[in-house]
């Protein structure tokens, strides 16, 4: 029997002019335990077991947890995973320590009253050094959504949780010569909006946005209260200030 193949038609056999042979990995060989994943935090001196969901764009806690931490109340309105909604309290910032490193983390969580699993969000849990997303080996889509961390990480000094104070001497508003101070008296506020009004208040007092003023100033601007989808938002009405402030020219 003749070594080759015959390129006659009527041959039952042909010809095989190149083989290639390409590397493909096996993903469903890889050994990896598919369960989910828990970080054990310390709150309140206690231990508690928290979810990691990537899944999640929120951090998730029971109240029970609290201990005597007071609550923001804010509208939030969960979507979970099968769908149903659930209706929370509000949100509450919460000291947890890492019990595997011992660094501690201060985690904005939105607090439910039902007995859910404790959540970490992708994000908090990529702030925390927990996992690590590797942006390089993938084409990011949808870059431009608000759930996408590329730009966080790209701009993490711009883009941070905690607000920042900006660099140089401190501000110094200039007034003409001869105006009278005016201090306007507070707004009304409705019943229903006190105790809203008093937590936010305490959250930018606990954040250093705000210091409290327990002496008396020459001027007072008015309080104003906004209610948005986030929560409570609270503004001054500093107009007539305004009026009568020197602009400086540089």
């Amino acid at each position: 029997m003749d070594d080759f193949a015959s390129d006659s038609p009527d041959s039952s056999t042909g010809t095989i002019s190149a083989i290639t042979a390409e590397l493909c990995h096996d993903v469903n060989s890889v050994k990896i335990q598919h369960q989910l994943i828990y970080s054990e935090m310390e709150n309140n001196h206690e231990p508690v077991k928290l979810q990691i969901d990537c899944g999640a764009t929120v951090c998730i806690l029971p109240k029970r947890y609290l201990g005597n931490l007071k609550i923001r109340p804010e509208i939030i309105n969960l979507q979970m995973w099968n769908k149903t909604s659930v209706r929370s309290l509000g949100k509450c910032k919460v000291h947890v320590k890492n019990l595997a490193t011992n660094k501690k983390f201060k985690v904005d969580f939105v607090i439910v009253d039902k007995d859910l699993t404790p959540l970490l969000s992708g994000s908090a849990a990529q702030a925390m050094g927990l996992i690590t997303v590797n942006y390089d080996n993938f084409k990011v889509v949808n870059t431009v959504s608000s759930g996408n961390h590329y730009y966080v990480q790209q701009f993490s000094d711009a883009l941070k949780d905690t607000p920042g104070i900006l660099p140089g001497k401190k501000v110094h508003l200039t007034i003409e010569d001869g105006v009278i101070p005016v201090a306007r008296c507070a707004r009304t506020l409705p019943e229903a909006r006190k105790d809203a009004v008093k937590a936010e208040l305490q959250r930018l007092v606990d954040e250093e946005i705000i210091v409290p003023i327990d002496e008396p100033t020459d001027w007072v601007s008015q309080m104003s209260v906004a209610e948005k989808k986030s929560g409570i938002r609270i503004y001054i009405d500093p107009r007539p200030l305004n009026e009568v402030l020197k602009c400086e020219h540089y």
